[in-house]
C-alpha cells in the first residue's frame, strides 16, 4: 500500500515518453483509497490517504497534448488491467465479483471472435446473428448449415464463459 497526504486520482499521467518507436504513457493506476489517521509522535496525528497503485508504460499512438482524453476513455479497461497484475505480483484478491465477470465476458468475446473470425473481425455481430436466427424462427425457415455452426461456436463460448462467472466468490 502506498501513503500520501493528498487524495490519489485513480489515473495519473507521469509523462509522455518518446522513442524512435513511438510514444507511450508512464501512468500510475491507484484503487482502494482510504482514508487514515496516522500518529507521528510529537507533533500528533495526522490524516493521510492509503491505496493500492501498479505503474504502467501504456504504447500510445495519439496527439501527446490528448493523453489525458484517452486515458480518461480507458481508465476502466487500465483499472481491470493493473488490478490484475497486482493480484498476478502480490496474490492478494483486488477485483470484485463485477470486475471478474466483465474479465470473463471480454475473454468470452476474444474467444468467440476468434473461433468465428480468425482474420481479426470482431464478435460485434451478435445481435445481427440473433436476429436472423428469430427471423427465421419466426418465418419457419431453417438457417444453412454454416450460420448454424456460427451459431453453435458462439453458444458454446458463452456457456463456458457463464460457467466461469457461476463459480465467482463475492
Amino acid at each position: 500500500m502506498v501513503r500520501s497526504m493528498i487524495k490519489p486520482e485513480t489515473m495519473h499521467l507521469w509523462q509522455v515518453l518518446s522513442s524512435e518507436t513511438g510514444l507511450a504513457l508512464d501512468v500510475s493506476v491507484r484503487w482502494d483509497e482510504k482514508e487514515i489517521t496516522v500518529s507521528d509522535g510529537m507533533a500528533g496525528a495526522h490524516q493521510e490517504w492509503e491505496y493500492s497503485e501498479v505503474r504502467l508504460t501504456i504504447p500510445y499512438q495519439g496527439d501527446s497534448a490528448r493523453a489525458e482524453e484517452y486515458l480518461a476513455a480507458f481508465e476502466p479497461t487500465l483499472l481491470l488491467l493493473a488490478k490484475t497484475m497486482w493480484e498476478k505480483e502480490h496474490g492478494e484478491i483486488t477485483l470484485t465479483k463485477e470486475e471478474r465477470e466483465q474479465l470473463i465476458d471480454r475473454e468470452t468475446d476474444v474467444a468467440i471472435t476468434s473461433a468465428l473470425h480468425p482474420a481479426g473481425r470482431g464478435e460485434h455481430f451478435a445481435a445481427l446473428r440473433e436476429q436472423i436466427a428469430q427471423m427465421l424462427a419466426d418465418s419457419g425457415q431453417q438457417p444453412i448449415k454454416k450460420f448454424q455452426n456460427l451459431q453453435d461456436i458462439a453458444g458454446a463460448e458463452i456457456a463456458k464463459g457463464q460457467k466461469k462467472k457461476d463459480v465467482l466468490k463475492e
